[in-house]
């Protein structure tokens, strides 16, 4: 059996210390992937279809195993969470 420092398990990043930074820092890179996605797109939506692409894109990545992240972790993503939320209302209100 190989030593390794992090593997993949149902979709959620494990290390050797379990602290989960490793499977947080995906999460935030794949969230950026479809922040620049969404941003492209939302040009051409109504609020409305703005909001459930959004909820549809977004944040089943954000949502997905957050019952077995540390306090720690989930503090981190609140933080993430609340930036990607001031810019979606930015986005929105400023959209023409």
């Amino acid at each position: 059996m190989k030593y390794c420092d992090a593997f993949k398990y149902l979709g959620v990043i494990l290390d050797s210390s379990l602290s989960m930074n490793q499977h947080v820092d995906h999460v935030k890179k794949n969230v950026s992937k479809m922040l620049g996605i969404f941003s492209r797109a939302r040009r051409s939506l109504t609020i409305e279809s703005a909001n459930k692409l959004f909820k549809s894109m977004i944040l089943p990545i954000l949502d997905y195993c957050v019952a077995v992240i540390s306090k720690d972790v989930v503090k981190e993503a609140k933080k993430v969470w609340n930036a990607y939320k001031d810019e979606l209302y930015v986005r929105t209100t400023t959209a023409t």
